[in-house]
């Protein structure tokens, strides 16, 4: 298999597949000038590097997983009859998931999220539960509902 070089001048990359222009030059675009990476990485700032991460992601997944996971959790203990565990087994789970789905803002977002709505929303969902039966807790304390 030979060799193929890009076929301006001026530039000494290899062929990208059979086009005869390397991937810098394959859409016809002719830069004169070479690329020095050291001087080219100094001259990009910050702030305008493409990351492909939408930074607008992040509080938009962290609102969302302080609203939906606390009503996911607190629906499932309703339709399960059981408070703590369904709070202590998806509040552990959830974040950690959503986190390492994507990591991604959105996904950094909504695990914190999930973290600080678990955490707020928690007690007092318990005391509106014990207060109004919700959910029966005679197995736990032994009382009559």
């Amino acid at each position: 298999m030979g060799e193929r070089k890009c076929a301006l001048d001026c530039c000494n990359a290899l062929e990208f597949r059979t086009s005869g222009y390397c991937l810098r030059h394959k859409d016809g675009r002719t830069e004169s000038t070479p690329l020095n990476k050291e001087s080219e990485a100094s001259e990009i700032p910050e702030s305008s590097v493409n990351t492909g991460i939408d930074e607008s992601k992040m509080p938009t997944g962290f609102s969302k997983g302080f609203f939906y996971t606390p009503l996911f959790i607190a629906v499932a203990s309703l339709l399960l009859q059981d408070l703590c565990s369904v709070w202590l087994f998806f509040g552990a789970i959830i974040p950690p998931i959503s986190y390492l789905s994507g990591r991604n803002k959105f996904s950094k977002g909504y695990a914190l999220g999930s973290l600080v709505g678990i955490i707020v929303f928690f007690l007092p969902w318990f005391y509106f539960t014990l207060a109004t039966d919700l959910i029966c807790y005679d197995l736990v304390w032994s009382s009559s509902c």
